[in-house]
């Protein structure tokens, strides 16, 4: 287990320009760095994020969620086409289907490059039970419990991984027909 700051101060508060941003720590004998930050508009139409809120209503092992705490993070993406399910329940009569039931799915995805550390996190992501995504348009999507996949494509270097989340959006994310 890596080692980890936590701030416990008052809350920080800067407005910064459009741009890209790290954190540094300095200390005596090292220094450390954040992961990239990107600061964007949701109004700009040229902000291409996809932002992921997520929690538990328990700890996650050695996630701490006691006091409503969240995780925020940002991807430089944009939310994909979604692909697209039927399932057709029925009976086969004299070689001809007759649908009973007819079930239309959504699966929404976003692809995105992130960093081995973002990737750890990421990867945790369908044990958690509340999960609000919100597209660079500002649509928001909740799905359900379990029903999200993240899925580490192939690592373009050592610490960039191609990564594909999949997901649908609760109960808007399947229509059906009764006949």
């Amino acid at each position: 287990m890596g080692s980890y700051v936590q701030y416990n101060g008052t809350a920080l508060s800067k407005n910064l320009p459009l741009g890209s941003y790290y954190v540094e720590i300095l200390k005596s004998d090292a220094s450390y760095y954040s992961d990239w930050i990107f600061i964007s508009s949701m109004a700009n139409p040229l902000a291409k994020f996809i932002k992921i809120t997520f929690s538990n209503t328990n700890n996650l092992g050695d996630l701490r969620y006691e006091g409503s705490f969240a995780q925020t993070v940002w991807l430089e993406a944009i939310l994909n086409n979604p692909s697209h399910e039927m399932v057709n329940v029925g009976e086969e009569k004299d070689g001809v289907f007759i649908a009973e039931k007819i079930v239309s799915k959504l699966i929404y995805n976003v692809i995105a490059y992130v960093s081995r550390g973002l990737y750890q996190c990421l990867m945790r992501l369908p044990q958690h039970d509340t999960i609000t995504i919100t597209d660079e348009v500002g649509n928001t999507y909740t799905p359900n419990v379990g029903n999200i996949i993240v899925e580490p494509g192939e690592w373009s270097y050592y610490d960039v991984c191609k990564l594909k989340i999949s997901f649908n959006d609760n109960e808007h994310s399947s229509f059906s027909w009764t006949k």
